[in-house]
């Protein structure tokens, strides 16, 4: 293996997080208008301010990026959306053939149950409480748990 080979190799293996390829980017693109800058002396002022310009807006970038969505600079991702609303799905889809022996009213307040039981997680991890109020959401949506099947639930409920 030459030289070179072992280079990129190195190169590649230091660039596995986006916060490192980003500041590859960096670095290349201040070299390339350094070398401009050097090389052309009419625009050599114009050229160092491009350099300030693109080292401030890149900070900026990524401060920004680190506040709101650390896990984009960091590689990682979290709890999306849509793995929510898959698993929320496939619950449903689980479960529905079996609340099919129910009468309505047991059915909304399993569906209910559920939903519920799912919107209450409280754990020490912040999203994965919101994973599982979207789960419970989007469970309640499935069931179309609307605003009269709750008010008949606790007619039924205050009847009893």
């Amino acid at each position: 293996m030459s030289q070179s080979e072992i280079n990129r190799t190195e190169i590649i293996e230091a660039v596995k997080r986006p916060i490192n390829f980003m500041v590859l980017v960096l670095l290349m693109v201040e070299i390339l208008l350094g070398a401009m800058a050097f090389k052309f002396e009419g625009i050599r002022e114009q050229l160092v301010w491009v350099i300030i310009s693109f080292f401030a807006v890149f900070t900026l970038i990524v401060i920004v990026l680190g506040i709101w969505r650390p896990e984009v600079l960091q590689g990682t991702r979290n709890w999306d959306i849509s793995y929510s609303d898959r698993l929320a799905d496939n619950i449903y889809i689980a479960i529905e053939g079996y609340f099919e022996n129910l009468s309505h009213e047991e059915k909304v307040e399993a569906w209910m149950s559920l939903s519920d039981f799912l919107k209450s997680e409280n754990s020490a991890n912040a999203e994965f409480d919101a994973f599982c109020v979207r789960i419970g959401s989007r469970i309640a949506k499935k069931a179309q748990l609307n605003t009269k099947q709750l008010q008949s639930r606790a007619i039924v409920v205050e009847s009893i």
